[in-house]
């Protein structure tokens, strides 16, 4: 599935491009990086009505298989932490992007179910490094 748009966006201070990672570049851990997203700003709360954006930090993979398991995959995912104990993705957020160092590096995955706002799990990005053949393929198309 491709997304084409109709006519070219039109960049404005609100509107702008951003870069896509390298193929194997690596994203230091406690790197912030921004979030941005329409989904519940907490477990038990509706989704938001306009687009919310907060940080959260890079974290080490091998914690993040540690406590997601087979569920997560240090090849295809990234994960970061936060210390707040409201804020970051949570259901409806997926899709959404995270960009470090002025670079999308992933797109918002999922996260613990009704614990949105647990620091003891950490949230979950498809790493776009992984998928950047196959991206710039269907950008030939």
């Amino acid at each position: 599935l491709s997304l084409q748009l109709k006519t070219n966006a039109k960049l404005d201070k609100y509107v702008k491009t951003t870069d896509l990672p390298k193929k194997d570049g690596k994203i230091p851990v406690n790197v912030n990086c921004a979030v941005a997203g329409w989904g519940k700003t907490g477990p038990n709360t509706p989704t938001s009505n306009v687009l919310r954006e907060t940080t959260e930090k890079m974290q080490f993979s091998p914690e993040c298989r540690n406590i997601w398991k087979e569920n997560f995959s240090v090849l295809r995912m990234i994960c970061t932490k936060f210390t707040k104990t409201k804020g970051g993705i949570c259901q409806g957020d997926s899709g959404g992007t995270l960009i470090c160092n002025s670079k999308v590096q992933g797109i918002t995955d999922f996260t613990a179910y009704n614990e949105c706002d647990n620091p003891k799990y950490p949230h979950v990005f498809a790493k776009v490094g992984f998928y950047l053949p196959w991206i710039q393929k269907m950008m030939k198309k």
